[in-house]
């Protein structure tokens, strides 16, 4: 129709060829919630949201595997600089342990989170969706499984008792280095 328009020199139709994987493709990891949707349970679908017996496209996700065929994050450390993350979480205690950890309000290399409530577990989910440890049957897989997370605390209880936590200012950030 547009080529056939006055003053229009050439037009040609966008067309979009099928998605075809030529490179390696990861195989799916073993973990229990890696798996597509079912139901209530929203697996893992932000990395992966595919059909598992097609490949056909559920959703928007970051397709994954073929990164892992490339690389898993080894040889990389990732700073979380959050509440603090569990240290010896089940999928995540291979990840950070040795790491650089360190608690900007406490002056020491406690990675630990500084509260044992929702707000606490913000830095441990932020690791998990990172680095948590892939094909170990349990839990998920981060991003780049094989990578090491340092934590770095920079929050820290309210001064007073009932007062919301708060950021480490950017003063007492700078003391540290």
């Amino acid at each position: 129709e547009w080529a056939g328009r006055e003053g229009v020199l050439a037009a040609h139709p966008v067309v979009h060829p099928p998605w075809i994987a030529h490179d390696a493709y990861a195989a799916a990891p073993n973990d229990e919630f890696f798996r597509v949707a079912r139901g209530n349970d929203p697996g893992q679908w932000s990395l992966e949201n595919r059909d598992p017996e097609t490949g056909k496209e559920l959703g928007a996700d970051i397709n994954i595997r073929p990164a892992w065929a490339v690389t898993r994050g080894e040889g990389i450390t990732v700073g979380v600089a959050d509440s603090g993350v569990q240290l010896d979480h089940l999928d995540l205690a291979d990840r950070t342990a040795g790491a650089p950890h360190f608690n900007f309000a406490k002056g020491t290399n406690d990675g630990s989170p500084f509260l044992r409530n929702s707000l606490g577990a913000h830095g441990t989910s932020c690791a998990g969706l990172i680095a948590a440890t892939g094909n170990n049957h349990w839990g998920m897989s981060g991003v780049a499984p094989a990578s090491r997370i340092a934590s770095w605390v920079i929050w820290e209880r309210g001064p007073a008792a009932g007062q919301p936590p708060r950021t480490i200012t950017d003063e007492r950030l700078g003391d540290v280095f």
